[in-house]
């Protein structure tokens, strides 16, 4: 059963699937359209699962599922993640990068390899207060307020 995205809870469990690329408008509507679909149609053990998907600035895609309504199962999980895979062959990009991290350069989502990030805090290429997005976030709440941080508030903080 699909919900606005926004009125979805804090406690409401979050993935968040990075992009290896930038998408288009068109791809980002259409993709964002196939995302609501998916959800207001996922089940764990035939029960409906109250859901929300959405893509934000042309690069991440975020599912949401309130596990308070009904559990998200193993199987409702690997049919997401199949879901997510179709997508990726579809638009011809990954969506399971891992190895970078994203970054804004002004309005701009950029990304720089996890192994070259030390460098790049030297260069001035990212700053204390370069905003960064930690894809980590667990749920809704931390995706309101942690999913978008200060380079100097995350685990980049030990290189400034």
């Amino acid at each position: 059963m699909y919900i606005p995205f926004d009125e979805m809870p804090a406690h409401a469990r979050v993935w968040v699937y990075q992009a290896d690329r930038t998408l288009t408008a068109a791809e980002s509507n259409e993709m964002e359209q196939n995302l609501q679909r998916f959800v207001s149609q996922w089940t764990a053990h035939s029960k409906d699962l109250k859901a929300s998907a959405k893509v934000f600035p042309d690069r991440f895609v975020v599912i949401s599922v309130d596990e308070n309504h009904h559990q998200a199962s193993g199987c409702s999980i690997d049919a997401s993640v199949h879901f997510v895979q179709e997508l990726e062959k579809h638009y011809k990009l990954n969506l399971f990068v891992r190895t970078e991290l994203a970054y804004l350069e002004g309005e701009i989502v950029k990304t720089a390899p996890v192994s070259k990030l030390k460098q790049q805090v030297a260069e001035g290429v990212i700053k204390a207060d370069t905003q960064v997005f930690n894809n980590l976030v667990a749920n809704m709440g931390e995706l309101r307020e942690k999913w978008q941080t200060e380079a100097q508030n995350s685990w980049l903080a030990r290189y400034f």
